[in-house]
């Protein structure tokens, strides 16, 4: 319910400020190359940050255990799909160019970052979840940085999707 309504209030914002909704949410198509050297850096990163994780003793597994198929379902659907398609509407689309305009292109890639890893902070007693908060300030970071020089929000969601299914596989073993 909250993607509903995060994305209705976004299209609200849209149409009452009478922005164009391609520009505006960088709803344009990446060219083919963007896509194999920005995934390749990623897929990169993502092995770097798994490695240091598992090293590190921080690989936490198994947290669904017990969870009916149905529940696991639903909420793979929404961590792999729904929410990287809301979150970087919201914060590579919206987020990104509206802070571009009034702010330049360094705040447009770290003041959207700095929320997105925010509201990525989970509240645990042992306060290791949150040591996640650096390695998501870094993805936001990232897509940002390919937001702007793709002008487009395709890739950041495909690698967002990517991500999370890693965490979901994880979550899974």
């Amino acid at each position: 319910i909250g993607y509903v309504i995060t994305i209705s209030i976004l299209l609200l914002v849209l149409k009452i400020k009478k922005l164009p909704i391609q520009e505006t949410l960088g709803l344009y198509t990446p060219k083919l190359k963007d896509l194999i050297i920005y995934g390749s850096i990623f897929i990169g990163w993502i092995f770097l940050t798994e490695y240091a994780t598992y090293k590190f003793g921080l690989l936490e597994t198994g947290q669904w255990k017990g969870f009916s198929s149905g529940h696991i379902l639903l909420r793979g659907l929404s961590i792999c799909l729904v929410a990287p398609i809301v979150e970087e509407v919201v914060f590579r689309g919206l987020l990104f160019t509206r802070v571009k305009q009034r702010f330049g292109v360094k705040a447009a890639i770290f003041l959207p970052a700095v929320l997105f890893a925010l509201l990525h902070l989970k509240l645990s007693e042992t306060g290791v979840e949150n040591i996640f908060v650096i390695t998501t300030f870094i993805d936001a970071i990232f897509y940002a940085f390919i937001r702007n020089k793709t002008n487009s929000i395709y890739i950041t969601i495909l690698l967002h999707a990517l991500g999370n299914s890693i965490a979901l596989i994880e979550r899974l073993l």
